[in-house]
């Protein structure tokens, strides 16, 4: 799998990691639980230049950072690279579903 993130529900690194991720063509919510119980710093997540999100740092929380995706008009891969301003990151549990249903 080389610098890809596996396909785990738990995944941490000090260094930074790619998932290339099909999106589709309808505007998608991407979720990720983030987090854990020692101190840890923001997690970042970018597609190419563009930093899409940042979580807050903190000691035993965990917080849902999301962000919204979509194909722009054609579905098409998108290499999300997750990194920490320094340190470890955390990345739990990843969810995507239709933007229209991120509300309910």
């Amino acid at each position: 799998m080389g610098a890809d993130l596996p396909d785990r529900d738990f995944v941490n690194d000090p260094v930074e990691r790619t998932q290339r991720a099909a999106v589709s063509v309808e505007p998608q919510r991407v979720g990720l639980l983030v987090g854990d119980t020692t101190l840890h710093t923001p997690a970042q997540v970018h597609e190419g230049d563009t930093l899409l999100v940042e979580s807050p740092a903190g000691r035993s929380t965990f917080t849902w950072i999301s962000f919204t995706s979509d194909g722009g008009g054609s579905e098409r891969t998108a290499d999300l690279r997750v990194t920490a301003t320094s340190g470890h990151w955390h990345v739990h549990a990843p969810v995507v579903r239709p933007a229209s249903a991120a509300g309910s």
